[in-house]
């Protein structure tokens, strides 16, 4: 004969709290084309600290190689260089390295 009852319990265990570990803890994440950070530093299980690395793809480089001299703050060649630094270099030069 066919049992037709629903059995409601869980396949997986549902996290509600997330377990200590008792040390600090590292997880790296990737979507699409994003690296997440998440730092746990004193092991309690909740995330301290969260960085976000977002793929710039060398844009901010080819922008400043494609804009004329007059429209650039200061040597170009600097800002192309400084353009390569992460996250910080292409933040300067679309804040303060163009007119």
């Amino acid at each position: 004969m066919f049992d037709d009852t629903f059995d409601n319990t869980p396949h997986h265990p549902i996290l509600t709290e997330p377990e200590p570990t008792g040390f600090s803890t590292h997880e790296v994440e990737f979507h699409d084309g994003h690296r997440t950070d998440s730092y746990d530093f004193d092991g309690d299980g909740h995330v301290d600290l969260r960085t976000i690395d977002f793929d710039n793809d060398g844009r901010p480089e080819v922008t400043a190689r494609d804009t004329d001299d007059d429209q650039v703050k200061g040597p170009k060649a600097l800002w192309r260089a400084v353009t390569l630094i992460n996250f910080v270099g292409p933040l300067s030069y679309f804040a303060l390295g163009r007119r």
